[in-house]
């Protein structure tokens, strides 16, 4: 999936947080929807607080493939 602007990231995010939930991590899917809170404010937040929620996801997506 290719994302073009803020607005792409921001419906990934969504859709991600959605997924989280439906898979039983309410934690992740928490702390990918709080960042995509951050859309409506300075697009460098965003986009930290995006980059934080992701390696966040990837993090515990390793722990768990071990």
């Amino acid at each position: 999936m290719k994302l073009s602007s803020n607005s792409d990231l921001h419906r990934y995010l969504l859709q991600l947080a959605k997924v989280l939930a439906q898979l039983g991590s309410p934690e992740l899917a928490d702390i990918v929807a709080s960042a995509s809170r951050h859309a409506s404010g300075l697009s460098t937040e965003f986009l930290g607080e995006s980059r934080i929620a992701l390696r966040e996801v990837w993090s515990r997506g390793q722990q768990y493939s071990r």
